[in-house]
């Protein structure tokens, strides 16, 4: 008779793949995510690099809700004054109701300016 696995060797087998698929799907999310955001800066009308750069940070430190505000103003915003009205933009973002959002934003605006 074939040596078969044990129960728990079986067991620590499939939380090993489970785990694996987890995070491959978290990653893809994440990256799916962090796609979006660059594309909705790069329609605004920041440079290629900088919406690239100023993605991660605003993938990974603002929430769901947050990043839909954000992705609300910001086409709010280039609708009214057309792609890269940074300035109204920076304003606006001055006037949410969430102080982390301007904060993120700007965080990300001045690594990804002084990066270059």
């Amino acid at each position: 008779m074939r040596n078969m696995p044990s129960d728990r060797a079986m067991h620590r087998r499939f939380l090993t793949v489970s785990l694996a698929c987890l995070i491959s799907l978290a990653t893809s999310a994440c990256l799916d995510k962090q796609g979006r955001i660059e594309q909705k800066l790069l329609e605004f009308g920041l440079p290629a690099a900088t919406a690239q750069c100023m993605a991660r940070p605003l993938a990974s430190d603002l929430s769901v809700g947050q990043l839909k505000q954000l992705g609300a103003l910001v086409s709010a915003v280039g609708k009214r004054n057309g792609p890269g009205g940074m300035d109204v933009l920076l304003h606006q973002l001055g006037r949410m109701d969430d102080p982390e959002i301007p904060l993120v934003v700007g965080r990300a605006a001045l690594k990804c300016t002084f990066a270059r």
